[in-house]
């Protein structure tokens, strides 16, 4: 039997949303109910949140089927959302490394391609890489 990993731990061993940003009095919430504008996925089932600042972006993308696994092209249309990606960006699961997205990433728009098991969820970060 393995012990469950604390907070603390999975929090100090990995990156996380407050690593991102998170918690910047800027960022701005893109929830999947009102962003039809400035994000689309190719899936019906692959939900889409996102939270921005002016030069990087914090994917949620959820998988809402109950039975399946979902790949969903994800399109994020950053010069609306008034972000700029920085030179060198790079897509990145902040939570699984080895669970990354594949993502073409352009200074105004990104296409990211994310694998997600049923109601899973991956938290993907459009920003420039970790030092």
């Amino acid at each position: 039997v393995t012990a469950p990993t604390s907070p603390v731990t999975m929090l100090a061993s990995q990156a996380s949303p407050l690593s991102w940003g998170m918690n910047d009095d800027r960022v701005v919430f893109w929830p999947y109910w009102r962003n039809g504008d400035v994000i689309k996925s190719s899936s019906p089932d692959v939900k889409v949140s996102a939270w921005t600042l002016q030069d990087r972006v914090l994917l949620c993308v959820f998988n809402y089927g109950r039975t399946a696994a979902a790949g969903a092209a994800v399109q994020v249309d950053l010069a609306k959302m008034g972000v700029a990606l920085p030179e060198g960006a790079v897509a990145a699961n902040i939570e699984k490394a080895e669970d990354g997205a594949s993502a073409d990433l352009k200074r105004d728009k990104a296409q990211v391609t994310v694998h997600v098991g049923p109601r899973d969820y991956r938290l993907i970060s459009l920003a420039a890489p970790a030092k």
